[in-house]
């Protein structure tokens, strides 16, 4: 005969335990949205913002109130990515140069400097970076390892003429552009590149010679000079 189940024991008036579960539901999750395109998305990171034009904003008799003029004549606007090819393709604009005039230079009169080129032969081309390398040395020692400026020049084709016209130019830009007090290595920088274009403008040809050394030489002897203390009388 099979025992019997024991009852679990209780107290008196308290109720039966029962094991409750709660209702099983079915739960419907939606796929992630997907995410956006990386053109779309930088292309639209790339509009400019134009805000609303209402009768308030443009007003003219507001004191903040003015028409912004437009980047370019025939793009009211100009996107960013039309900006970096801007940067890349442009010659970079010339630097301000004093409000004063320059003085007279020789080159506007002197023969010799109207028909200076300064050219070297054809294997040489600045736009692709073929230019003439500034000589090994010190300037103006010649017997102890260096060179002397004239007479390489004058190995590049540079007559009497020629490099007194330069030379000429150099001392007068130097005065207006530099500081004579100080050498040529300590001058702003800004100031020398107005010096250097100066000079290319008025000798197209010492672009053919690596960062114009031609001049800077004849300006650092020049500065030199200037700084010399002078004898007495």
């Amino acid at each position: 005969m099979p025992a019997e189940r024991r009852q679990p024991s209780r107290a008196h008036g308290q109720k039966p335990y029962i094991r409750a579960y709660p209702p099983f539901t079915i739960r419907y999750e939606r796929p992630p949205s997907r995410t956006p395109s990386p053109t779309s998305f930088r292309s639209v990171m790339r509009t400019e913002y134009e805000p609303p034009v209402t009768q308030a904003n443009n007003s003219l008799s507001h004191p903040l109130a003015s028409t912004p003029a437009p980047l370019t004549s025939g793009n009211p606007t100009t996107k960013p990515d039309m900006l970096v090819n801007m940067r890349t393709s442009l010659d970079i604009p010339p630097l301000p140069l004093s409000q004063q005039p320059l003085p007279s230079l020789s080159s506007s009169r002197s023969p010799a400097a109207q028909q200076l080129s300064l050219a070297p032969p054809d294997v040489f081309d600045p736009a692709k970076s073929l230019v003439i390398k500034k000589p090994k040395g010190t300037l103006g020692k010649p017997g102890a390892g260096g060179y002397g400026l004239s007479t390489i020049l004058k190995s590049y084709g540079w007559t009497d003429d020629q490099y007194t016209a330069v030379q000429k130019d150099v001392h007068i830009l130097a005065g207006a552009l530099l500081d004579i007090t100080k050498p040529f290595g300590q001058q702003d920088g800004i100031a020398t590149v107005n010096f250097s274009r100066e000079l290319v403008k008025r000798f197209p040809g010492l672009q053919y010679y690596e960062d114009n050394w031609p001049a800077r030489d004849l300006a650092t002897q020049y500065l030199k000079n200037k700084q010399k203390p002078k004898s007495a009388s």
